[in-house]
């Protein structure tokens, strides 16, 4: 008996996930990076990151713009 209540508690194991939906896990990721960080502002439709402050910090700065993604070997969340 002890052994059946033990494989039945294993069993009813509840998983979590960092991930609540890998389809969403950029915008989900962006969100929460600039809702902790107030210097960052998100731009959902092209799923980018920059200063808030972009306007004035280019004035008397050199800007660069850095990308990411797109390779041969990329692989979707899903399936790390």
């Amino acid at each position: 008996m002890a052994a059946t209540e033990t494989q039945t508690r294993l069993q009813s194991k509840e998983t979590f996930h960092f991930i609540n939906d890998p389809a969403d896990a950029i915008n989900e990721a962006a969100i929460g990076l600039t809702e902790h960080n107030t210097d960052l502002s998100y731009s959902p439709t092209h799923k980018i990151v920059y200063r808030s402050d972009l306007d004035t910090f280019r004035k008397d700065h050199v800007t660069t713009i850095g990308f990411a993604g797109g390779g041969q070997y990329v692989f979707p969340a899903s399936q790390m």
